[in-house]
């Protein structure tokens, strides 16, 4: 993950310096910055080389699932989103009732402009579903909700 996020970063930073100064570039500059000093960042300063892919996908699953966490699943999020929403959803990023990895979907966005500002509601929601609680309300990301509810 760190590697991954590292070669991201020099890409977008060689993009930018290239020239092709996309506004959704320097957002993403900043956003691969941000998940860095975050979620790869020991106390000590050191950056961690990679994070746990495996989480439960319900709390009372008896095994964990590799990238779960990573995945939506099509019934599901189509239950959280309005009609609206959804098709924003759609529309911005592959998201498919076949799904792009195992049958679920990994969010992916379909070009370099920027997220169109009614996407932020759902993706909000989304985030909510994940961690809890909404993104501006915390600092450190926490362990998935699921996570949090097992007995382990």
């Amino acid at each position: 993950m760190l590697y991954d996020k590292g070669q991201i970063l020099e890409y977008l930073v060689s993009l930018w310096s290239a020239g092709v100064e996309e506004p959704v570039f320097k957002s993403a500059i900043a956003d691969v910055v941000d998940w860095l000093e975050r979620e790869m960042t020991s106390p000590d300063g050191y950056f961690y080389a990679a994070q746990d892919a495996d989480s439960f996908a319900t709390v009372n699953s008896a095994e964990p699932e590799e990238c779960d966490f990573y995945v939506w699943d099509y019934q599901t999020v189509s239950e959280i989103l309005t009609v609206e929403e959804l098709t924003e959803l759609q529309h911005q990023f592959t998201f498919t009732e076949k799904g792009n990895f195992e049958g679920k979907n990994v969010l992916q966005k379909r070009d370099y402009t920027e997220l169109s500002p009614t996407l932020q509601t759902p993706l909000s929601k989304l985030f909510r579903i994940r961690y809890g609680q909404k993104s501006d309300a915390i600092r450190t990301f926490p362990p998935h909700v699921i996570i949090k509810k097992r007995k382990l």
